[in-house]
């Protein structure tokens, strides 16, 4: 069916049901689709499929069985042409254990989502050191006064750029000076929106 062909009510019933996607919370879709994959076993082992993998399959520091060198997203083929095109990894299910595990994660490091799966030595993109306010940016910042604490949640938010990193001195907008592995975050924080 071309795109032409496509019945303009279902059309506008796309539009406005991608609008309501966008919208919801994520109370709300995490919800939709816990009855969706009790309801429909497709989407059930969709979900199993998406989410999960074995424990094996997660690339960790040090793990020298999955090494960079091995890493089949670092290396490239000949095409025809000359032309050089990077070979797009698919996870591996890795014999061993078949406990599973979630394979999306929060970096403690960059606070991002990463893919246990994918994870490399060049994943991450970090600064080892915390910022600290910018007294240059805040020259006339009264914290006993109407501003209140610099340093907070807020003020980092709406003026990141007026936070210096210790081990770069570069302010909060700049992307991290260090680059590794990921590091899978234990606690409970998630980012913004999530």
């Amino acid at each position: 069916m071309t795109e032409n062909s496509v019945n303009p009510q279902l059309q506008e019933q796309s539009h406005l049901l991608n609008c309501a996607i966008h919208a919801a919370s994520r109370e709300r879709l995490q919800i939709t689709i816990k009855k969706l994959s009790l309801a429909v076993p497709h989407v059930w082992d969709h979900l199993i499929n998406e989410y999960l993998v074995t424990e094996d399959s997660a690339r960790q520091e040090g793990d020298a069985s999955k090494s960079d060198a091995s890493d089949p997203e670092n290396k490239s083929d000949e095409i025809g042409d000359g032309k050089e095109e990077k070979v797009q990894a698919q996870p591996k299910q890795l014999a061993g254990s078949k406990r599973l595990r979630s394979r999306y994660a929060f970096c403690d490091q960059c606070e991002k989502e990463f893919d246990i799966t994918t994870n490399t030595s060049k994943s991450c993109r970090y600064h080892p050191d915390m910022s600290y306010p910018d007294d240059e940016f805040f020259p006339d910042w009264d914290e006993d006064g109407p501003h209140g604490p610099i340093d907070c949640d807020d003020v980092r938010e709406s003026h990141p750029e007026g936070f210096i990193y210790g081990c770069c001195d570069q302010d909060s907008l700049q992307a991290g000076c260090e680059i590794g592995w990921h590091n899978e975050s234990y606690s409970s924080k998630r980012p913004k929106g999530w």
